[in-house]
């Protein structure tokens, strides 16, 4: 008997394992089908916004702003899928965004802290500024602009008038400056553009003096240049592009970090160039990614702070950000709406989960689930009637022991632990076969669950388990417990008196 009933028990444990845990695994995958797809549980496309320095700070808590653009590279590669470039802010994606440890052997928090970048805007300590510029002909009529972000996050661009023939000092009022992003060259009228001009600045200051020595021309819709040291500024060389911005000049920002997909990794090297909302960028891999939430193709992932500041050196429309994500059950279209943004159309992760759920092979599973829990509980009573009865049936033999002088303790701990062994071995045993099982499983749940991606990951509901193997203890206890009382209790001479069984 109880042989029969540790037998009992290494089925049903490695039935139970198998069952509450496919069940576990089906409902995460559902999670991450869902999550890969909105990108976080909360996904509402957001209207371009006026300051979108400000906008990317000011998202509720559990949020991270979001930019997503089209690259266009200078390399061919073979995609199966348009690529896409993904900004991230690198503060708030953990708490705002989903990620699948899985993806990366990079951890989240390293790929998240290498992809930061500083701020390379040149800070100013005067709200005045001064050039002088000598220009030819062909640079005549152009517009001089100073784009510069004030301590609050604005930005905003100044006039320093028309480019003139000849040696001049421009000057103008940065309102609130607390730091230059850019010098940049307007054409604002229906005249065409010239193809390249040249230029000089020199004695640029903002209060201080401003280096222009390490500037790198804007290759913004076209435009191109070069900068070299001249005395006391520079020589500016730009080839114009095709926007109003014709060119301009800007502190480096240097190749943007950026977590990548294999393809990408391997089509473009590293560095590699891409253009993105007009402008061109160099890039830098810094992580490897075999898959990113709401992408389907190819990826880079670079910061969304430093997106937007090489973006808002050029002012023109350019790239924007577009996207916010969250995490939780509260909508943060209410919150996005209080920090002055104009949310869109929303996506949520809850009623993909839901709908996942209703397949016939969540249903399946769910039955499956089911009748596993209520098999437990028919083996949970049979352990304790099994063991109970079993022991009864050995009630010579310890009469016999008592007969002899064996102590009520030592009767105790050996039955204890020579039941409490076996009832050891036959859980160890079939938790083992269980884990056994599911792991040769892995391969094909996918393919039985409706969603092959992300694949499914091994998941154990340790919940159910707990409270499963605590019921079977309890019950074992419980039935070794009365058998062991009522055993002590019983006449010696009594029991002598009968035959043995």
């Amino acid at each position: 008997t109880s042989f029969a009933t540790s037998l009992l028990l290494v089925l049903a444990v490695g039935l139970l394992i198998v069952s509450t845990s496919y069940r576990a695994i089906v409902l995460r995958n559902h999670e991450d089908t869902a999550h890969q797809q909105v990108g976080a549980d909360w996904n509402v496309q957001i209207a371009v916004p006026e300051d979108p320095l400000i906008a990317a700070n000011s998202v509720p808590p559990n949020a991270v702003a979001v930019i997503r653009s089209q690259p266009v590279f200078e390399l061919p590669g073979s995609f199966t899928l348009s690529p896409s470039v993904v900004g991230v802010d690198p503060q708030r994606f953990a708490t705002g965004g989903w990620w699948r440890s899985d993806y990366s052997k990079t951890p989240l928090e390293t790929w998240l802290r290498d992809i930061e970048v500083r701020d390379p805007a040149v800070p100013v300590s005067s709200e005045s500024f001064s050039a002088t510029v000598t220009a030819g002909p062909p640079a005549e009529g152009l517009n001089l602009q100073v784009t510069y972000e004030t301590d609050d996050d604005h930005v905003r661009t100044a006039t320093a008038g028309p480019i003139e023939q000849g040696t001049q000092t421009y000057e103008a009022t940065l309102d609130g400056a607390d730091a230059i992003l850019s010098i940049t060259f307007l054409e604002d009228g229906t005249a065409e553009a010239p193809d390249s001009f040249a230029l000089e600045l020199r004695d640029v200051a903002a209060g201080d003096p401003i280096d222009l020595g390490t500037w790198t021309p804007l290759q913004w819709r076209g435009s191109d240049g070069t900068v070299t040291p001249a005395g006391s500024g520079i020589s500016v060389t730009i080839d114009t592009g095709a926007g109003h911005v014709v060119g301009g000049i800007a502190p480096p920002i240097g190749p943007l970090p950026a977590l990548v997909s294999p393809e990408i990794s391997r089509s473009q090297g590293s560095p590699f160039a891409a253009t993105i909302g007009g402008q061109r960028l160099d890039f830098q891999q810094v992580a490897l990614a075999q898959a990113f939430p709401s992408v389907l193709g190819d990826f880079v992932v670079v910061s969304t702070p430093a997106l937007l500041r090489a973006a808002v050196r050029i002012p023109e429309p350019g790239l924007a950000l577009n996207e916010v994500w969250a995490m939780g059950g509260e909508d943060p279209r209410p919150g996005l709406r209080h920090a002055g943004m104009v949310p869109g159309p929303t996506q949520a992760a809850g009623p993909i989960i839901g709908a996942l759920a209703q397949l016939p092979q969540s249903l399946a599973v769910g039955m499956n689930f089911a009748t596993a829990v209520g098999g437990l509980g028919l083996v949970v009573l049979g352990v304790a009637i099994g063991l109970y009865f079993a022991q009864r049936r050995r009630e010579f033999e310890f009469a016999s022991l008592r007969a002899m002088g064996t102590e009520p303790r030592q009767v105790s701990r050996v039955l204890l632990l020579e039941q409490g062994l076996m009832i050891t071995f036959a859980i160890l045993a079939g938790a083992g076969i269980g884990f056994g099982v599911l792991r040769l499983l892995m391969p094909y749940v996918g393919r039985s669950i409706g969603s092959a991606f992300p694949p499914p990951i091994l998941v154990f509901d340790w919940p159910a388990l707990a409270v499963s193997l605590s019921a079977i203890v309890a019950a074992s206890a419980i039935g070794l417990l009365a058998a062991l009382r009522a055993l002590l209790r019983s006449s010696v001479t009594s029991v002598l008196r009968g035959e043995a069984e």
